[in-house]
């Protein structure tokens, strides 16, 4: 699970890159929105206009890491909990488990397991 600990801290890392990048839109929005009201000329906003391009562009390319560490930290967390629950099933009762066929069991498994995807994917 170490692995999986460090996806999360990634996570972590980038939504909190990611949140610093939209405070920063919002406030040279603001401020290009005030300036033209208060007449300032196209001209005079455009550093302010260039700097709000480029940090929405950085906003999309956290958030395309962000959707990317969580596919790659999903589909490790499910895997490692697939291994557990195979090892644990061939250890306690390889045959059957209250009356419930090898099958059945399995089939539960994977689908509970598949369920999850959604979850640990965001």
């Amino acid at each position: 699970m170490d692995g999986a600990r460090f996806a999360f801290s990634a996570d972590v890392v980038l939504g909190l890159l990611s949140t610093a990048a939209l405070l920063t839109q919002a406030v040279l929005f603001a401020a290009i929105v005030a300036g033209a009201f208060h007449g300032r000329s196209l001209a005079s906003l455009g550093r302010m206009i260039g700097l709000l391009a480029a940090v929405v562009v950085v906003r999309a390319v956290l958030a395309g890491g962000f959707e990317a560490v969580g596919r790659r930290t999903a589909a490790r967390v499910m895997s490692e909990l697939r291994l557990a629950l195979v090892r644990r099933r061939l250890r306690d009762r390889p045959v059957a488990a209250d009356g419930a066929e090898a099958g059945e069991v399995a089939t539960a498994t994977v689908q509970g397991v598949d369920a999850l995807d959604t979850y640990f994917a965001r």
